[in-house]
């Protein structure tokens, strides 16, 4: 017997565009924009994810010097 349905918590790009795509047409796309603005929007979602040391979301320190 199957397990309970799991939610999907992400879309593919072609379930949104309708179109299939490619690790270079998403390279290509993203290096229009500064790399700057990426570190911006990666640090502002991990403050307010509560990612990180502080939300207990990163591995443990023993984990990570393995």
């Amino acid at each position: 017997m199957a397990g309970p349905p799991v939610m999907k918590h992400w879309l593919n790009w072609r379930d949104v565009s309708g179109t299939p795509s490619t690790i270079e047409d998403f390279r290509a796309l993203i290096s229009k924009y500064p790399k700057t603005a990426f570190l911006l929007a990666c640090s502002e979602l991990s403050v307010k994810l509560n990612f990180g040391p502080e939300g207990e979301t990163s591995a443990s320190k023993e984990l990570t010097a393995k």
